[in-house]
C-alpha cells in the first residue's frame, strides 16, 4: 500500500530527496527547471517550506519517490527510476487527488484548481495526467541566451 510521509517532518527526508536528485541529474531531458544544487542549498531549500504540501512516498518496503503540491496548486510527482512504469505514478497522483484540497483560486496567482507542469517529452507523464482528466492548456518557452 502506498503512504505518504511529510518532508518536513520525516527523519531522513533531506538525504532520500538527494538520492533522487542524483537521478534526475542524469536525465535532463525530462526535467523543465531542475539543475543540481549543492548539498547546503538542498537543506535550505527544504527548510525554506517550498510547497504547500511535500510527501515521500513509500510502498510499505521501498521508497518510491516524491510528490508536492505546490502554494500555486502545481502538483509535481518524482519517482526513482527503478520504481517507473509500475503503476506507481497513477497510484500517488489518485490518492494525491483523493486526499488533497487545492488552496483556494487567489486572482493573478493560482487556480482555484489543481494543475501540473509537464515536459512534452514526458509522454508517459502526460498520458497519466491525461486519463486521469487534466486538459492540456498551456505551453511555456524558455529563452537562455
Amino acid at each position: 500500500m502506498i503512504e505518504f510521509h511529510d518532508v518536513y517532518s520525516t527523519h531522513d527526508s533531506a538525504e532520500i530527496l538527494w538520492d533522487l536528485m542524483l537521478e534526475r541529474e542524469d536525465e535532463n531531458k525530462f526535467n523543465i527547471s531542475f539543475t543540481m544544487p549543492t548539498w547546503d542549498e538542498h537543506e535550505d531549500f527544504i527548510n525554506s517550506t517550498p510547497f504547500a504540501h511535500w510527501f515521500l512516498v513509500d510502498d510499505d518496503m521501498d521508497w518510491l519517490g516524491h510528490v508536492s503540491l505546490s502554494w500555486h496548486n502545481e502538483i509535481g510527482i518524482v519517482l526513482f527510476r527503478e520504481h517507473r512504469g509500475k503503476g506507481h505514478g497513477r497510484a500517488i497522483l489518485e490518492k494525491i487527488l483523493d486526499e488533497e484540497t487545492p488552496l483556494p483560486a487567489l486572482h493573478g496567482e493560482r487556480r482555484g484548481h489543481f494543475v501540473a507542469n509537464i515536459n512534452p517529452l514526458n509522454e508517459r507523464s502526460i498520458h497519466l495526467f491525461k486519463s486521469l482528466g487534466f486538459k492540456h492548456i498551456q505551453n511555456t518557452y524558455s529563452y537562455e541566451p
